[in-house]
């Protein structure tokens, strides 16, 4: 299904159907993973391997705020963010992205590049699941999601400026200033560091964590995530798949999910804490955010770690919510330099 050979891309969508069917859960014994059943890992200063959980018992702790959504502590660490030209360069000569009619594709891929070091000196917590219709309605007050799958389905068939207010609004509620949690949107680099949970690979389970995705990653995307191959096009209970290392949910398929950056091209430069350019700057692409994760809408292709999409900030787009990143300050995390004011703009 994706940009291996025709046996491999034949064999990767017979076990997407197959995840559809429950056969795979029920041949391996899998269950719904207990949402507080957490591991304790921690990236190794930007290689991807773990070091000693005993060492770091803080990664993965769970909390819960004052309307019940469930916050994971993401620690500070440095990691590779993006994808290699080697990778880059394999994927658009794979004929598996014509085949499919993805060109979509072939030109997002391209905005992974350069692949560059990012250092993320502050400790943030991150919604150990996208935002459900539930949470969205009790704080909003309604529910405008395109799939209504159930209160515990992701809210979706939301813009950038509705993701932004309904933050805004969360950091607003009295529990929640008394306990000095202000959120935001995740920026694009919190929000890879997170999903990667300190693989380099294409997904956060690559057994494979060099350059190139190996075929047998691929079969376990299913375990992970809803995507197009297994999801019935439509929105699914939260947390009812693996979750990542550092116990997030979703972080591939569902819905795609919108971040706190404009989109613009990479540069080759180490960083740290980046929040993306600023609104003026010409690298921006017509205004647009950083969409990232991919959704029950799109094939396996769009679900991997450093897949970037972009999105109109005003439009209300099918399949698109959001996942919450907070900080104990009382202050926003980052703001784009020249963007005052923008957040939360209706």
């Amino acid at each position: 299904m994706r940009r291996f050979e025709y046996r491999a891309i034949f064999s990767a969508i017979v076990v997407a159907f197959a995840c559809a069917d429950g056969w795979v859960y029920d041949a391996l014994g899998e269950q719904p993973h207990d949402p507080n059943k957490v591991p304790w890992r921690l990236p190794n200063s930007g290689t991807g391997s773990h070091s000693d959980p005993e060492t770091v018992p803080v990664a993965g702790r769970l909390i819960t705020n004052s309307i019940g959504m469930r916050l994971v502590f993401i620690p500070p660490g440095e990691f590779e963010m993006g994808s290699s030209k080697e990778f880059i360069d394999r994927e658009l000569g794979c004929p598996a992205a014509a085949l499919l009619g993805d060109i979509k594709y072939a030109g997002a891929i391209k905005g992974e590049a350069p692949r560059h070091k990012v250092r993320i000196s502050k400790p943030y917590w991150l919604g150990a699941t996208e935002v459900t219709q539930q949470e969205y309605q009790r704080l909003m007050g309604a529910n405008p999601s395109h799939d209504v799958g159930g209160p515990s389905s992701p809210a979706d068939g939301l813009s950038w400026h509705d993701a932004v207010e309904f933050c805004r609004k969360l950091s607003e509620l009295p529990e929640e200033r008394a306990a000095r949690r202000y959120y935001q949107l995740p920026t694009e680099a919190q929000w890879e560091y997170a999903c990667r949970a300190g693989n380099p690979g294409a997904w956060c389970f690559s057994r494979h964590q060099g350059a190139l995705a190996a075929p047998e990653d691929i079969k376990l995307l299913g375990e992970y995530a809803w995507f197009s191959m297994n999801s019935g096009w439509t929105t699914h209970a939260v947390g009812q798949k693996k979750p990542n290392a550092w116990g997030l949910y979703d972080m591939y398929g569902n819905v795609s999910e919108w971040c706190q950056d404009y989109y613009a091209d990479y540069t080759s430069s180490p960083q740290a804490d980046p929040v993306g350019p600023s609104k003026d700057d010409p690298r921006v692409v017509r205004g647009a955010r950083v969409v990232r994760g991919g959704s029950v809408y799109q094939n396996d292709n769009w679900c991997q770690s450093a897949l970037r999409d972009l999105g109109k900030p005003e439009v209300r787009r099918e399949g698109t919510g959001l996942r919450v990143a907070a900080v104990v300050s009382g202050t926003p995390m980052t703001q784009s330099s020249g963007d005052k004011g923008d957040p939360g703009k209706k």
